[in-house]
């Protein structure tokens, strides 16, 4: 059905969750292509999926618009998170989806099983007893134990939250300092004490196993000679060193706590990797003094901002950033569910294949990673 603009309004909700961000792009991609989803409306004519289409209609001037209208039955909160499922949100907009959803949780609502059903807030299949975070998690898309990590975050120091949504850190360093500071830091300097200290609490933030289809995605669009040498120094359990040996690498450094890479003598020259994330400029410095051509490392896209990172990485034309490969299927490694042989997809971080050439002046290359099928 149609409707006039004028008849139309924002549902109050809508602002206490998400920002209306980017509309000047969003009408002139409209302008271009025309409207490709309806928007959809309460009873009241309140907007419950497309406040940033109405946002970007009334700029353009438009009269009238397609809708559709359903009954929400007071459960605004739950549609609103459901239809903005699939959003690529900031980590403070989660936190606002998972206040509301606790809230309709709290009073009764949401108890609805239907899969088919919009608004729904259940849980998959494998959660015998669901935790109230449990059912917001999945009606928001993340993990419950992501949704956690960020819970936690916001309760121990919200200046994090801020950082995290300006790139200026990820979820992993933001918990980590987090322990940092809440809980002490007896930490020793060197890289392997630390980690293994960490790792045998089981606490470590640094060691994520790398999904084999993760890696063999570059191998789709990054040339080696195969007959060079090629250190793997964050080894962990060995995903990557599997790939590569099934890639018909001849000759295969790999290590992890037991060597640390920052004190490398030996040049080599390839070097792949899935860096631990507190180390990851250390990682970079070091790599580029013993890399004689090239080397690869896994890293979170927002690894690409940041006044630290540009004058200690990307400023460097000596060795320069030459390619990113992002995933069209964004993998999440910090998943409960991920490790070598599966891979979970979703989530807030999103990481791609960095390639650094030793000489390399130019512009960086971005190329996607098609694994759709995956």
């Amino acid at each position: 059905m149609k409707i006039a603009i004028s008849e139309l309004a924002h549902h109050p909700l809508n602002s206490e969750i998400y920002e209306l961000d980017n509309i000047d792009d969003l009408a002139s991609s409209i302008s271009e292509l025309g409207l490709l989803q309806a928007l959809v409306i309460d009873k009241q004519n309140k907007i419950i999926s497309g406040n940033r289409r109405f946002a970007a209609l009334k700029k353009l001037g438009w009269d009238s618009v397609t809708v559709q209208q359903i009954d929400v039955e007071q459960r605004a909160a739950e549609f609103i998170v459901h239809y903005n499922k699939q959003r690529v949100k900031k980590v403070k907009e989660i936190l606002n989806e998972y206040r509301v959803l606790k809230e309709a949780l709290a009073i009764g609502k949401g108890k609805r099983t239907d899969l088919e059903t919009y608004g729904k807030l259940t849980v998959s299949s494998d959660k015998r007893n669901p935790t109230t975070r449990d059912l917001a998690a999945e009606e928001i898309g993340i993990s419950s134990s992501q949704l956690n990590r960020i819970i936690r975050i916001q309760q121990h120091n919200p200046k994090y939250i801020e950082d995290i949504d300006a790139g200026l850190m990820t979820i992993n360093q933001a918990v980590e300092e987090t322990r940092k500071n809440v809980w002490g830091n007896d930490k020793k300097t060197k890289y392997g004490e630390t980690l293994a200290a960490e790792r045998h609490k089981g606490k470590s933030l640094d060691f994520f196993e790398t999904p084999s289809i993760v890696t063999e995605g570059l191998f789709e669009l990054e040339t080696f000679d195969k007959n060079k040498p090629v250190l793997e120094p964050a080894q962990g359990r060995g995903a990557i060193v599997r790939v590569l040996e099934k890639q018909g690498f001849k000759d295969i450094t790999a290590y992890d706590i037991e060597t640390d890479f920052l004190t490398e003598k030996k040049q080599y020259p390839y070097l792949i990797t899935n860096p631990p994330f507190s180390q990851h400029i250390a990682f970079i410095e070091k790599a580029k003094e013993v890399v004689t051509e090239k080397f690869c490392f896994l890293l979170p896209t927002t690894y690409l901002t940041g006044k630290e990172r540009y004058a200690k990485v990307y400023a460097d034309k000596s060795y320069g950033l030459s390619k990113i490969y992002i995933f069209v299927k964004s993998p999440n490694l910090t998943h409960e569910h991920s490790d070598e042989d599966n891979a979970f997809y979703g989530g807030l971080t999103r990481v791609g294949w960095f390639v650094f050439e030793k000489g390399y002046s130019g512009p960086a290359m971005l190329d996607w990673i098609d694994n759709t099928h995956a």
